[in-house]
């Protein structure tokens, strides 16, 4: 695909020409249509940040490994309450409630949900900022 400069695509459309065919697919093909295919290589800096990734078997060993953030994990603090499964968030200190930030698993409304405790009605959908949900 020939790339023509931005620059000399302006001077062929300037007010009042009318450039001739060829100049007019030379800025067709300038651009990518919405639903070419770029390529990898066509983009900046893209095999860099490839190269900072994990790779998928690197990931999936560590979304196993039992000793993958043993300091969370010591700090990890699971309340149950009633159909809910609290996670604390840090700095959350009051094991007998709910308190804005933690993480909770369970049933609201007739609804499996996993989000935030947002605060307000703890019973309602509306005091959790909702990840995931199943309705019943």
């Amino acid at each position: 695909m020939a790339i023509t400069e931005k620059n000399i695509l302006k001077n062929w459309f300037l007010n009042g020409l009318k450039p001739p065919q060829e100049q007019f697919w030379a800025w067709q093909d300038s651009y990518f249509h919405k639903y070419d295919l770029i390529p990898p290589a066509s983009i900046e800096g893209f095999t860099e940040l490839l190269s900072e990734k994990a790779d998928k078997e690197a990931f999936d060993n560590h979304l196993e490994a039992a000793d993958a953030h043993p300091e969370a994990i010591k700090k990890a603090r699971i309340i149950p309450s009633d159909e809910m499964v609290v996670f604390k968030a840090p700095g959350n200190e009051n094991n007998e409630i709910k308190e804005v930030g933690d993480y909770c698993i369970g049933i609201v409304e007739n609804t499996k949900i996993e989000g935030i405790y947002v605060g307000g009605d703890d019973n309602l959908l509306d005091g959790y900022e909702i990840y995931s949900q199943l309705e019943f």
